[in-house]
């Protein structure tokens, strides 16, 4: 898989810079926090006047919630939900549930709320629930068999944060909404009891966040630290910046018309923490093609050439991609918000041993976070 991030450099001149990220926190003694997803240093929003917070997740209108753990029984029961002013840090009591022990929390798909309960630290549950914010009554899934810390909604799966029963558990998982089942998402790389929280920006960039906040790659569970937070007990975290820009692309077949055969990608257009895949089509353009190639550019261009209209302007700043022929190609988009409505152009070809190259149409694309 290629990475399209120097090319991506190229459209951050064409799209508009995304500036005072902050991701909203709450601590277990029940402060709110602001913290710079750069650097992770941590500022006091103030009390939000409530204890015990364990576990934070944000609505689709970008309302915040957080847990409130009723500590006066054990088992826990009975846990609040909250609302969270992002500014002020103040909570708001939202309802009372009827479950307790709740250590993470996540908004999915239609606003459903899911969350993790471990009542008692002796006989942990680790069950998997859905939350009626309106009545806070709560619908047993089933159990996760695992010891979870975190829930994050995002690239159309639930993940998960697995800290085993030591405190070293598999890290980054998923969970299957249905049936609660969890599959470590890689083997190989383990992850602790640090991370207490995960959450995604609007630009499908994983946090977890705890004693420290790092980024986490979805595909391969590798954390990133970014930074530390000496001394905060953090339990929920939020990203409150949303950037909603739609991906595109745009057949362009130029004058004279290039045959049409790239086609748009199969599974993600070109959006942000996704792998654009789009693919040339070989019904009737190059049969006997033994090779595909894809030129990206920030420069449209019509220039006709004998080997077809030359659509993307090089030479550089222009990246080229390869692939088996019919095979699509794997074009890695950074989950980086600044590149929310770059423009740029791309454009296809083929090599065959008998015609040589011959040049397909463009995909004038634009980066969007869906």
């Amino acid at each position: 898989m290629q990475n399209v991030a120097l090319c991506l450099g190229i459209g951050l001149a064409l799209s508009s810079t995304v500036a005072g990220q902050d991701l909203v926190a709450v601590t277990w003694s029940g402060n709110a926090l602001s913290i710079d997803p750069a650097t992770a240093a941590v500022t006091t929003l103030g009390s939000t006047g409530f204890q015990y917070h364990n576990a934070m997740a944000k609505s689709s209108n970008g309302t915040l919630y957080a847990s409130v753990t009723d500590i006066s029984t054990e088992p826990v029961v009975d846990d609040d939900i909250v609302r969270i002013n992002p500014s002020t840090g103040v909570g708001t009591f939202v309802v009372e549930t009827d479950i307790g022990g709740i250590r993470c929390m996540a908004f999915g798909p239609g606003d459903v709320l899911y969350a993790v309960t471990n009542p008692t630290l002796m006989t942990p549950t680790n069950d998997l629930y859905r939350i009626n914010l309106t009545t806070g009554k709560a619908t047993l899934i089933g159990n996760t068999g695992h010891r979870m810390q975190g829930l994050a909604y995002g690239k159309g799966k639930l993940y998960g944060w697995e800290i085993g029963t030591t405190g070293t558990g598999e890290g980054l998982v998923t969970v299957d909404t249905l049936t609660a089942a969890v599959t470590d998402v890689n083997p190989a790389v383990s992850g602790t009891i640090a991370v207490q929280t995960l959450a995604f920006d609007s630009c499908n960039k994983l946090y977890a966040c705890g004693s420290g906040l790092w980024e986490v790659n979805t595909g391969t569970g590798v954390q990133t630290q970014i930074g530390s937070a000496t001394g905060q007990d953090i339990r929920g975290i939020e990203s409150t910046l949303t950037v909603s820009v739609a991906s595109a692309e745009i057949v362009r077949l130029g004058v004279p018309p290039n045959p049409l055969a790239f086609l748009p990608g199969v599974t993600s257009g070109p959006v942000t923490g996704f792998t654009w895949d789009p693919v040339v089509n070989h019904a009737t353009f190059v049969p006997g093609a033994t090779l595909d190639f894809m030129g990206v550019s920030a420069t449209p261009l019509n220039l006709p050439s004998g080997i077809g209209t030359v659509l993307c302007a090089p030479p550089a700043p222009f990246l080229t991609f390869t692939s088996a022929p019919g095979v699509p190609f794997a074009v890695a988009i950074p989950a980086d918000c600044s590149l929310a409505g770059a423009g740029l152009c791309s454009q296809a070809g083929s090599v065959d041993p008998l015609s040589g190259f011959r040049l397909a149409n463009a995909l004038d694309i634009i980066v969007g976070t869906f």
